[in-house]
């Protein structure tokens, strides 16, 4: 097993349906999904919608046998530019105005079970 990166992140009002629709909108940038996650060492990406009184979240969550391996640095490719316009359009996160010190990065974890 690799090491589990989650992220949860808030879906902006009128977005939910993205969300659902997470698959469908990934389709015409599959080859090149599957390359880059295949690059970075990525086993599984799971998305899942919660939806709660205070706003609807997106969990994502990847395993990745080296997360070292995953690239924090976009280029101007058609899968690059739809995966930088959906994190701000559906989640508020303009990637293209962070540096890469501002970067969201996984959360640490307080509790593990089975522990070791």
């Amino acid at each position: 097993m690799g090491v589990l990166i989650p992220a949860v992140l808030p879906v902006l009002p009128g977005q939910t349906d993205r969300v659902r629709n997470f698959q469908k909108e990934l389709e015409p940038h599959r080859q090149e999904w599957e390359r880059l996650n295949k690059e970075a060492t990525i086993t599984r990406y799971n998305v899942y919608l919660q939806e709660t009184p205070m706003g609807d979240l997106a969990i994502h969550e990847m395993e990745a046998d080296d997360p070292t391996k995953i690239r924090n640095q976009f280029t101007d490719s058609a899968c690059d530019n739809w995966w930088l316009d959906y994190l701000r359009d559906v989640h508020g996160i303009d990637m293209r105005r962070l540096s890469v010190e501002e970067q969201p990065t996984p959360p640490p974890a307080v509790f593990t079970w089975p522990e070791g």
